[in-house]
């Protein structure tokens, strides 16, 4: 038994006894440990987690005290699962920069209360874990807010939008369904007022948001699916093409084992030749993917998709002429 499970044992205890003074014969009776192990765990209970225990100098006990909601911060987790928690929290504050993570300081605080006894959480998480952002943009922290209140919130908001490849900026009214993460980059689906159709916005192209204080328009979950998850990558639409590339070894044993969109067909060929099929709607992100590999990638099809990584292949010769 660990001292935060005898420390659990001691705060049960006194919950049982609903008040009631407890000697401290009795105290040491039950947790059949010495005078100085006794104060230590009173001490812990008392000082480190802030139970409300009250003692009588005169009957010389303990009990808690009455009306006094109190409950230790996580003990129904082992070290794993405490260990997890700590690598999930730092996971959220490397992912969104701190928006979601500050509300979770307290139950991070705990955390590293609790495992306090076995290790430095503090030189442990430096030391053991790094987490590195790659082309993660910034963004505004308070707009990010203010379009997860109006998501979940089911509210309308007007927001100025500048298109990243025309950097042409608009005002439109949006009912915002949900937000994504993907590739570093957050993400909302939005029904456009102005389009009257569904539309993904990058949430760091987003200049300035307005609450309309009115009812979104939300659309059933499985019509958002349909129409921005069929289509590879983030660009929504309906999939109307499959690429088929190829990918020689050693690339192939790594690929086999990434996930490019939840549609995707892999077929092992000769030569541990990897064959991935994807379905595809806009070709801009999957021809960035592919060139990732390029000297280990084969396009087989279709035609306009081996078109456009000779003309992007052609590009990058010229710019390097």
């Amino acid at each position: 038994m660990d001292k935060r499970d005898k420390l659990y044992e001691l705060h049960g205890i006194f919950v049982r006894a609903r008040g009631t003074l407890i000697s401290k014969e009795q105290l040491l009776a039950q947790l059949e440990c010495s005078d100085s192990t006794l104060k230590r765990r009173i001490r812990d209970l008392k000082d480190t987690y802030g139970a409300p225990l009250e003692y009588n100098k005169e009957k010389h006990g303990w009990h808690y005290q009455k009306g006094v909601s109190f409950e230790l911060p996580g003990l129904w987790f082992n070290d794993q699962e405490l260990y997890a928690l700590l690598i999930l929290e730092q996971l959220l504050e490397n992912s969104d920069a701190g928006l979601i993570s500050e509300q979770l300081t307290t139950a991070k605080e705990r955390i590293k209360t609790l495992l306090s006894t076995k290790i430095d959480p503090e030189e442990n998480i430096s030391n053991k874990l790094r987490l590195i952002n790659v082309f993660h943009r910034t963004f505004d922290a308070t707009i990010f807010k203010e379009i997860s209140k109006a998501t979940f919130d089911q509210r309308k908001i007007e927001i100025d939008f500048t298109n990243r490849q025309t950097q042409q900026k608009t005002t439109r009214i949006i009912s915002p369904q949900r937000i994504i993460h993907y590739k570093d980059t957050w993400y909302v689906d939005s029904f456009c007022h102005e389009r009257n159709e569904l539309r993904t916005f990058s949430i760091d192209g987003i200049s300035r948001v307005k609450q309309c204080h009115s009812d979104a328009k939300i659309m059933p979950p499985k019509i958002i699916d349909t129409a921005t998850q069929s289509t590879y990558g983030i660009f929504s639409g309906q999939a109307h093409e499959t690429a088929i590339l190829h990918f020689q070894p050693p690339v192939s044993f790594w690929i086999a084992k990434e996930t490019w969109h939840p549609d995707q067909q892999i077929h092992w060929l000769e030569h541990d030749i990897l064959e991935l099929k994807i379905p595809y709607q806009n070709s801009k992100e999957l021809l960035a993917d592919i060139l990732r590999y390029a000297d280990n990638v084969t396009i087989k099809s279709p035609e306009s998709l081996r078109k456009s990584i000779r003309e992007s292949a052609e590009k990058i010769l010229k710019n390097h002429r």
